[in-house]
């Protein structure tokens, strides 16, 4: 007969608290890491975008006793000088006793300053392009885009020559002077550099309004220099006043759209982890204080519950034995209970969630997007979605 989680609970309890029944002896697990060549660093944590130095290869560790090195669902990367980094690899959950190894073979560097020394010495907009055609990865490329501004600066049309650019490599815009950047604001079709076209050749400005009113998409707020600027280019008082409109009007709207996903009160089904005010709710704090979200942040994933509900078990007497025995027999979906079940407890408990948050959401996605764009640049970012995630861990699939 299968038992469901809930008795797998109460069978463990027993068998804790007993001493008496059998379990498995302790299990050893070995953990090897590999580069080709050796040497490596190797990055590790619990996103793709938030790795710290962990190792250099080769690695190996055995763990016995049930201990674990926790890289279910956690980020590897390779780093090497004169190598490119690798790409990114997540380890899948593993019950404890299996041995688990990663390898990564790294790609000597190519594109490098020997590479770029006869185009330098041509030192021509084409001789750059035909370089990073030639080294699409070479880690120079903002040192040509550099190379290839000055070239267009000094051209007979710099303003031409840089737009050229702009338009054939959209990642060396944020580069240009500010000047240059000021032509490629707004809609497509309507940018500031098609218009100042359309203005010299007898375009209306009545005509220029009525676009840019109905574009999906405005400018920037101008500075009084590039308003001056777009004064002696030609445009009309009429149509700086429509480009100005058209970007608040938009912003007003991003703003009251961005608003319209959290409700302004804890009636939702998911509470928001941030209170009106702008800090983090009671709970989070407490998840944070008692580091719920380390585990269950493991590339925001909630399914290293198991890990997670082994972790806590490892306070009590023979609680890392019991720790190994839930993940291995319960699996997944019992371990992802057992570790949402803890954190909701070290946040609190559901009572308190909902008693210290005074906003909250309807549905995740409409959680993952509004808190990405409200506070994705707090420096306590990552650490407020890991406590979320060990709470919702559905909101990991939301989250981009």
């Amino acid at each position: 007969m299968l038992l469901n989680v809930k008795h797998f609970r109460a069978l463990a309890l027993i068998t804790m608290l007993g001493g008496c029944a059998a379990i498995d002896p302790p299990k050893t697990t070995v953990y090897n890491i590999t580069t080709v060549p050796s040497g490596a660093t190797i990055y590790k944590g619990p996103t793709p975008d938030n790795l710290t130095e962990y190792q250099t290869t080769p690695f190996n560790a055995v763990m016995t006793n049930n201990t674990s090195l926790r890289w279910s669902n956690s980020y590897f990367q390779a780093r090497m000088e004169g190598y490119e980094d690798t790409e990114v690899f997540q380890q899948p959950m593993f019950p404890l006793g299996t041995p688990t190894s990663i390898s990564f073979t790294l790609t000597p560097v190519t594109g490098t300053e020997e590479d770029l020394a006869p185009f330098r010495a041509t030192n021509t907009i084409p001789a750059y392009k035909t370089f990073l055609e030639q080294y699409p990865r070479t880690p120079l490329r903002a040192d040509v885009y550099e190379l290839m501004i000055e070239r267009a600066a000094v051209s007979g049309e710099p303003i031409k020559a840089s737009l050229a650019l702009a338009a054939e490599y959209p990642d060396m815009v944020p580069m240009l002077n500010e000047d240059i950047q000021l032509y490629l604001v707004g809609p497509e079709g309507l940018k500031v550099f098609q218009l100042a076209d359309a203005i010299e050749t007898g375009a209306r400005s009545d005509d220029l309004v009525v676009a840019i009113q109905a574009a999906d998409s405005g400018y920037r707020p101008f500075t009084l220099e590039e308003i001056d600027h777009l004064t002696s280019m030609g445009f009309s008082d009429d149509v700086i006043t429509a480009m100005t409109d058209k970007t608040e009007a938009i912003a007003r709207a991003i703003e009251a759209a961005k608003h319209s996903l959290v409700l302004a009160n804890n009636t939702g089904r998911y509470m928001c982890p941030w209170t009106s005010d702008g800090v983090t709710a009671e709970w989070v704090d407490k998840a944070i204080n008692a580091n719920m979200g380390a585990t269950a942040g493991s590339g925001l994933g909630a399914v290293a519950g198991s890990f997670l509900g082994s972790q806590l078990l490892d306070q009590v007497p023979g609680g890392s034995l019991l720790g190994g025995l839930v993940g291995g027999i319960a699996g997944s979906a019992a371990g992802e209970d057992v570790g949402r079940d803890s954190a909701i407890q070290a946040s609190g408990g559901w009572d308190y969630i909902r008693a210290t948050s005074d906003r909250s959401f309807n549905n995740l996605n409409d959680m993952a997007v509004y808190l990405s764009q409200e506070y994705g640049g707090h420096s306590n970012y990552q650490d407020v979605m890991n406590a979320a995630v060990a709470i919702y861990p559905e909101l990991a699939n939301h989250i981009r």
